[in-house]
């Protein structure tokens, strides 16, 4: 009767742990398509409110290089059989809603506030979807750090952005050629 119990308790571990490994690509996967699609959505709302061609352009490649990662994100669920939430949260859902209000330096100095908040925060999830060992091959690795290194560099654009003056350096003349595209198209974990 003791053996039986054991080895219950070891089936059940096991179940138990195989079915973490989906719940946590869910919850990247999750957070990742709701961080990508917030940063598209400020991007493209700074696209039309700023007037400082600085954040203008800076949103321009904002809004392509985020797109390329959202069909890779939307691919990476999709060949993973994950299921996706299709909403930001609504926290930045709010945010989107305050910045609307907001206009000339105050809009463009909270754009780069959110903008640099959220790159530090998806920054950090695909850091700890490294650390926990969640992609079990080189191939999603190495697309982990490709995208980790383009959103760190427009981490740093943001960082850099001068949104005090209406006529700014043009960010193209600071744009690293490390983009998105880079990444690999397909991904499924074994």
């Amino acid at each position: 009767m003791k053996k039986f119990l054991i080895i219950g308790f070891i089936i059940l571990g096991l179940i138990s742990l195989q079915s973490f490994k989906p719940h946590q690509h869910d919850n990247f996967i999750n957070k990742a398509i709701a961080s990508n699609r917030f940063e598209i959505a400020i991007s493209e709302q700074a696209m039309n409110k700023s007037q400082n061609k600085g954040v203008q352009d800076f949103s321009k490649m904002l809004v392509d290089d985020h797109h390329k990662l959202q069909s890779q994100l939307d691919a990476y669920a999709t060949a993973n059989n994950l299921t996706v939430e299709n909403d930001m949260s609504r926290e930045q859902q709010q945010l989107l809603t305050e910045t609307a209000n907001l206009n000339g330096a105050a809009y463009d100095e909270r754009f780069k506030s959110e903008i640099i908040a959220s790159h530090e925060n998806i920054i950090t999830l695909f850091e700890s979807a490294i650390k926990s060992n969640m992609a079990k091959d080189d191939t999603k690795n190495t697309w982990l750090n490709q995208t980790i290194s383009s959103l760190k560099n427009h981490l740093e654009l943001a960082k850099s952005l001068n949104v005090t003056d209406k006529v700014d350096t043009p960010i193209s003349d600071t744009i690293s050629n490390k983009h998105v595209d880079d990444m690999p198209k397909k991904m499924k974990l074994k």
